[in-house]
């Protein structure tokens, strides 16, 4: 015999109530399994600094928007340093590509300025400087 509380109109809301919080702890966990882990890309001992310039995931999860990236150059106008672009026959989008580097004074974190040869700029971080600097001395060896 059904509780006198559980009508057809309380089952159906508890039906509701039971697929939303699914449906949330499902978008959770999609969500968590889909962002880039970018600390691990760059601390990866098979990471290249060209394939830094050019993975996709890398470039969308780290991208400052337009207005940020243009306030952190010009206010780290001195801290602006070129890196040599690598040259990997693997990768050669990447020679297209002017990398730099930023790093304020002591910042444990860089940020990765990219320059295309139409003008156009980007920036991507905060970075770990330990990491992605690894990256730039491999990359110049």
């Amino acid at each position: 015999m059904p509780l006198p509380f559980t009508t057809s109109l309380h089952r159906a809301a508890a039906l509701a109530v039971a697929a939303s919080a699914a449906a949330v702890f499902t978008g959770c966990a999609s969500t968590g399994a889909s962002r880039f882990d970018v600390d691990s890309f760059l601390a990866a001992p098979d990471t290249v600094l060209a394939e830094a310039l050019v993975n996709k995931d890398f470039l969308h999860a780290t991208e400052l928007p337009g207005a940020e990236c243009s306030a952190l150059v010009k206010g780290h106008a001195g801290q602006v340093v070129p890196i040599q672009t690598p040259a990997d026959p693997r990768l050669p989008e990447a020679s297209a590509r002017q990398p730099f580097v930023i790093q304020p004074p002591a910042s444990e974190s860089v940020w990765l300025l990219l320059r295309s040869p139409s003008g156009a700029q980007s920036c991507h971080g905060p970075l770990p400087a330990k990491a992605f600097m690894g990256l730039v001395q491999r990359a110049s060896n």
